[in-house]
């Protein structure tokens, strides 16, 4: 199992990580020193988080069928492995899987109250309403200043800013919200994205025959544990295409039905975050141009003014344009 603080997986981390924003997100990020983190299902690019849900959807159903094939009908190993795909889908809200054929790979039942009692069997209700997750919230930074694959998508097209915060700071943020207008505060994760499919689908493959083992000889694991423990993986995994971002995840979870979310609307949809908590001004450690903004002698005084009235330290951030990469419009 993961360590409680998945951030504990990183043997050597970076001391700065840095977030691509528009200019207007950076200067929101600078004056209130806070980000924005947003539901998984809302992020610029859902699919992200998505690739990995895929295949541990793919894994399922191999060892349903597996299962189903090896005892002959269906069984506890199937309930469990299809009580993970359904409380996993309704994480993510990932409804594209919802669909009568995926349930009925796993022997689940189509109407709502049947499958209501099939979760049921496999997870007492009071420790399903406690301990399921209900959304998982992300934050996405990269390990360089200056990288062109996120200048295009999520740096404003080259005319924003990367921000530069301290890993220190990051690892321990935590989230305040509210559940039942009780005040919580929601421990995070920080850890860097693998790209290589084998690795993730071999993570997971070791946590499905533990889960299996378990029900053959001493009873199933809690499955809200297990599912915690694969959402690690999948959360930080993206396809092999975007390695040279070198992006790390700042996530958490909420494992209560009531947390209240901030919203804003962006391209006629609501889209769910939360803030995180002020970090402290020495946390700032660049403040970076895209290669497409313009920058001149006026516009660095007027930076180092800004700055200062955000009241940061101009001896602790360091100030920089960058227009080191070749930048081409398409």
């Amino acid at each position: 199992m993961l360590p409680t603080n998945a951030n504990d997986m990183n043997d050597s981390v970076p001391k700065v990580l840095y977030h691509y924003t528009s200019y207007q997100g950076a200067k929101s990020i600078l004056a209130e020193k806070q980000f924005h983190m947003y539901r998984s299902n809302t992020m610029n690019d859902p699919t992200e988080v998505n690739s990995g849900l895929d295949i541990f959807f793919e894994l399922l159903f191999d060892y349903a069928e597996e299962r189903r094939k090896s005892d002959g009908s269906y069984s506890k190993a199937t309930m469990r492995l299809g009580t993970c795909y359904y409380i996993t889908v309704e994480a993510f809200n990932y409804y594209k899987h919802h669909t009568k054929e995926n349930l009925v790979r796993f022997g689940i039942p189509e109407d709502e109250a049947s499958r209501r009692a099939f979760i049921d069997r496999a997870t007492s209700k009071d420790e399903e309403e406690l301990r399921r997750i209900r959304a998982v919230y992300t934050l996405c930074f990269s390990e360089k200043c200056d990288v062109l694959d996120l200048w295009r998508p999520y740096g404003d097209d080259g005319q924003g800013v990367c921000i530069g915060v301290k890993y220190e700071t990051l690892k321990e943020m935590k989230i305040a919200g509210k559940v039942k207008d009780e005040a919580k505060l929601f421990p995070t994760f920080l850890r860097k994205v693998t790209y290589d499919k084998q690795e993730l689908v071999a993570s997971i493959r070791d946590i499905l025959d533990k889960m299996i083992a378990s029900i053959d000889t001493e009873g199933a694991r809690n499955l809200f544990d297990i599912c915690e423990e694969v959402y690690h993986h999948i959360i930080c995994y993206k396809d092999s295409h975007y390695k040279s971002e070198n992006e790390w995840r700042l996530y958490f979870y909420t494992k209560m039905h009531f947390h209240r979310p901030e919203f804003n609307h962006t391209k006629n949809r609501p889209r769910p975050y939360m803030i995180t908590p002020a970090i402290n001004k020495y946390a700032f450690a660049v403040v970076a141009t895209g290669p497409c903004s313009k920058y001149d002698g006026v516009d660095d005084e007027a930076w180092k003014h800004y700055l200062s009235v955000c009241e940061l330290d101009l001896d602790e951030v360091e100030l920089k344009h960058m227009d080191s990469i070749p930048y081409r419009r398409y």
